[in-house]
């Protein structure tokens, strides 16, 4: 039974809006455990998220070096791709990911059946980042999750998650105004931001290989590795973190017109990150190219030419 709590709560941290359970502005009533319909939350546990990132102290692992498989699934359309407002963040999630053969593999990931979930944002303010992870204490503008679930395991299963997250950075730069389907789920933020709860279709054009770097190289073979948790209630210790080192950047007036602060509708939405958490004794692992010579700014337009050629 007590699976099933927590399988309802993760359902409905994933599902709902900003509620009075928790919010961002209050992270230390997260610590302890609500009421036993939540299942309990584990908010003060050992193995928390986000964290600090010290390139230093990671260690080299040679099981990262032979990277992702990525199934080539992950270059078709989602079939019902919808964008959502969810007071905390912004969302799209794959409702089909149980019966989805968009997976992802390797990487020392201990299962093979890891599917498309959904993928949401974390930011700061026009003043001040927000990112959740930081790097030797850098803290960027803003961070991007792509969750994948496993299919053979319950919520609950201490490796049910593989996360891939991205820095986002912004760049004073015409060149790194994008189009394309980072462009469309740019501007379908901007029409969502104004009410929680409103929600934009992507009319099956969106694949997660038109978002995620899958097949450059350069990008997606620097990555910092480690066991961690949810980083919001119910902190559920079940992820398998890869953070990866190249930001993906915007021009800054794309970044702004992400971020949503000048919408007088929208101003809870700042500030979506959680604090940094002890490391607690944790290995940080990282690839061999980790933390070797800067490859400089990638912008999305050029991952996307990358992507492209490699499918087609």
């Amino acid at each position: 039974m007590r699976s099933l709590e927590v399988i309802f709560a993760v359902l409905s941290f994933v599902r709902g809006g900003f509620s009075a359970d928790w919010t961002y502005a209050d992270q230390a009533a997260w610590v302890g455990t609500p009421a036993a319909t939540t299942g309990g939350w584990v908010c003060d546990g050992m193995r928390q998220s986000p964290i600090d990132i010290v390139t230093s102290n990671a260690v080299h692992d040679t099981n990262l070096n032979g990277g992702f498989v990525f199934a080539s699934d992950l270059g078709a359309n989602i079939a019902s791709a919808e964008l959502e407002n969810k007071g905390y963040t912004m969302q799209m999630t794959d409702a089909a990911y149980t019966t989805s053969s968009m997976t992802i593999s390797g990487a020392d990931l201990p299962m093979s059946d890891y599917a498309f979930w959904q993928f949401h944002f974390h930011w700061g303010t026009t003043d001040d980042p927000g990112s959740e992870h930081t790097v030797n204490g850098k803290r960027y503008p803003a961070e991007v999750h792509f969750v994948f679930k496993s299919k053979s395991t319950g919520l609950t299963d201490p490796n049910s998650l593989a996360v891939l997250g991205f820095f986002i950075d912004k760049y004073d730069d015409n060149s790194f105004e994008h189009g394309g389907q980072w462009k469309n789920v740019i501007d379908a933020i901007t029409a969502a931001a104004s009410t929680e709860g409103t929600t934009q279709a992507f009319a099956n054009t969106l694949s997660i290989s038109d978002l995620i770097p899958m097949y450059q190289p350069d990008v997606i073979q620097r990555v910092f590795h480690y066991d961690g948790s949810l980083t919001t209630p119910p902190c559920l210790e079940v992820v398998n973190w890869y953070v990866f080192e190249q930001p993906i950047y915007l021009s800054t007036d794309q970044y702004d017109q992400f971020l949503l602060t000048t919408n007088a509708a929208n101003q809870q939405a700042v500030n979506t990150y959680r604090d940094i958490q002890p490391l607690n004794g944790r290995t940080v692992y990282k690839t061999d190219m980790t933390g070797g010579v800067p490859i400089g700014r990638l912008s999305i337009s050029a991952i996307a030419v990358v992507v492209f050629a490699m499918l087609f």
